[in-house]
C-alpha cells in the first residue's frame, strides 16, 4: 500500500466515523466508491455564506503523491458530470470559481502554497471560506469579480440568488 493510500485510508475512516464530526457546512465527504480513494465527492451546504441557500458538490481527485502535492478540487457545474440529485445548484457564480468548469483559484490547492499536514476536510474549509471572502483581483469570473470591485451587493446577491435552487 502506498503512502498515498495510506492516508487517504486514514482520512476516510475519519470521516466516515460518526464519532467525528466534520463541520457543520459539509454535509458528506467521501470516496466515489469504496475500491478507489483518489476519487472522492464533497457535498457541502456553506451555511455562514451567502451561498447558504445551495447545496454544493465538489469532485476531488488526487493523485498517488498525495498529501505531497495538493488534491485537484472543483465544483461539479452540470448534471451530466455526476447523477442527478435534485436539491443540488451546478452553477456557482463567484469571482474566484469558473462558471463553467467549477475551476476554483485558491492559493493553498497550488503546489507551491499546499503542505502535505493539510487534509481533504481542511481544503474544503478553505474552500468555505473562500465563498464568503472573494478575491477579484485573481479572478476565474471576470463579470463576477467586477460586481465585487463595485460592492454592487443587490446585483451580487440577486445573481447568487437566481442560480441556488
Amino acid at each position: 500500500m502506498s503512502n498515498a493510500q495510506k492516508r487517504l485510508l486514514k482520512e476516510f475512516k475519519k470521516y466516515s466515523n460518526p464519532n467525528n464530526k466534520l463541520s457543520e457546512s459539509i454535509i458528506s465527504l467521501t470516496p466515489i466508491n469504496d475500491n478507489n480513494l483518489f476519487d472522492w465527492i464533497a457535498i457541502i451546504n456553506p451555511i455562514e455564506t451567502i451561498y447558504k441557500k445551495g447545496f454544493y458538490k465538489l469532485s476531488i481527485k488526487l493523485s498517488n503523491t498525495y498529501p505531497l502535492t495538493p488534491p485537484i478540487i472543483k465544483f461539479i457545474t452540470n448534471e451530466s458530470q455526476i447523477d442527478r440529485d435534485e436539491q443540488i445548484t451546478y452553477q456557482i457564480p463567484h469571482c474566484n470559481i469558473d462558471f463553467k468548469t467549477g475551476e476554483i483559484c485558491l492559493d493553498i490547492l497550488k503546489i507551491d502554497n499546499w503542505s502535505p499536514i493539510w487534509t481533504l476536510e481542511y481544503s474544503i474549509l478553505a474552500i468555505i471560506y473562500l465563498l464568503n471572502n472573494q478575491e477579484p483581483n485573481s479572478p476565474l469570473n471576470i463579470d463576477f469579480a467586477n460586481l465585487i470591485k463595485l460592492n454592487d451587493k443587490l446585483a451580487i446577491n440577486s445573481i447568487i440568488n437566481y442560480y441556488i435552487k
